[in-house]
Parts: structure tokens; sequence; C-alpha cells
């Protein structure tokens, strides 16, 4: 009878943690999430990098290291943005003239609402 009830008490506690992985997600759920936040961060901050107040100051072609170093009078990059550059989920296309896209593709596409987040951002110009 103590076998039986020591048994069924084991086996609830391990139904407990299944459950628990199932409703929160267990430690690979956890990475992927961290990782998403720091692809989203990492966009986020080129398509700050590469936001240009002086508008004689063509794009850049590509996001590749040499060709934002010195972009729009700046230094290079910070060391966070330039270790992803040419990472397979980071994209960078120029939109019209004035306009460049980044995107971000994420693993669990539940961390946002869509699989890539869009960064867009318009170049600023002042008109004095």
């Amino acid at each position: 009878m103590t076998r039986v009830f020591v048994f069924l008490v084991c086996a609830l506690f391990a139904l407990a943690i299944v459950a628990g992985f199932a409703t929160v997600g267990g430690p690979g759920q956890a990475r992927d999430e961290a990782e998403d936040r720091g692809r989203l961060s990492v966009a986020s901050q080129l398509s700050v990098y590469l936001t240009c107040t002086r508008p004689e100051t063509a794009l850049p072609e590509t996001i590749a290291l040499d060709d934002l170093n010195g972009y729009c009078g700046k230094p290079a990059p910070a060391s966070n943005i330039a270790q992803n550059l040419g990472k397979p989920w980071l994209h960078y296309t120029i939109a019209e003239t004035d306009d460049f896209r980044i995107c971000a593709d994420l693993l669990r596409p539940e961390t946002e609402r869509h699989e890539s987040v869009f960064l867009q951002t318009n170049r600023f110009t002042f008109d004095p």
C-alpha cells in the first residue's frame, strides 16, 4: 500500500513538471526568446546607426563593416552590431533613395506578431 502511494505521488509530481513545461515552455524556448530579443536589439541599433542627418550622404550599399565604417561621419558601429553583420538572419534593403529596411528573422514567431520584424526608418533632413 505504501509503495503504491509513493508511486502515485511521484507520478503526480512528474505530471506537474511536464504540465509546467507545456504551459510556460522549457529551457529551449527561453534560449530562443533571449536570442530573438538580441536579434531585435541589434536590428534596432543598426537602424539608429544608419539614420543620418546629412542629406547628401547616400545610404551604404551593404551593411558590411567596411561600408559602415565612417558612414555619415560616425565611428565604426558598436561591437554588438559589428559581430552580427553578415548573419543570415539580418537583412538590409534600400527601399528608396532615402529609406532603408532592416529585417530580423526570429526563431520563435510568437515572440513578436510576425516571423520577421521590420524596422523602417526615414532619414532626417533639416531645412533651416
